[in-house]
């Protein structure tokens, strides 16, 4: 099952609108009935709107879909909670992509202008 088919599912479960949903979560609808892929950010939007929502089984199939009171609160005293440091590994992932595309169009735009400097 796909990310966006266990959202649907969760909406479903939590007797909500996909409208709803999408506006607690600043998410299109297109996104959830289209199949596209989510990022990192709306993962966090997701987590924060919602977080009973269990983001292992939401990304890896692992264990309930949604976590208990006891849970959601261990989960926000444990800095070093899995999904916390799941979370900042797909942060780390996506400034480290960031970087190296600005460094690449960096590069890039600075051999156009040589080109140009050259040709004249």
């Amino acid at each position: 099952m796909t990310i966006n088919e266990k959202l649907l599912q969760f909406i479903d479960s939590k007797d909500i609108s996909q409208r709803k949903f999408t506006i607690r979560t600043g998410m299109s609808e297109g996104v959830l009935r289209r199949g596209k892929s989510i990022g990192a950010d709306k993962l966090m939007a997701v987590k924060q709107a919602f977080p009973e929502l269990n983001m292992n089984w939401l990304l890896f199939d692992e264990g309930d879909m949604t976590l208990t009171t006891e849970n959601i609160v261990n989960e926000d005293r444990d800095p070093y909670h899995r999904d916390s440091s799941i979370d900042r590994i797909i942060d780390l992932r996506i400034d480290q992509r960031l970087k190296e595309a600005k460094e690449e169009l960096h590069n890039y735009a600075q051999e156009v202008v040589q080109q140009v400097l050259e040709n004249k």
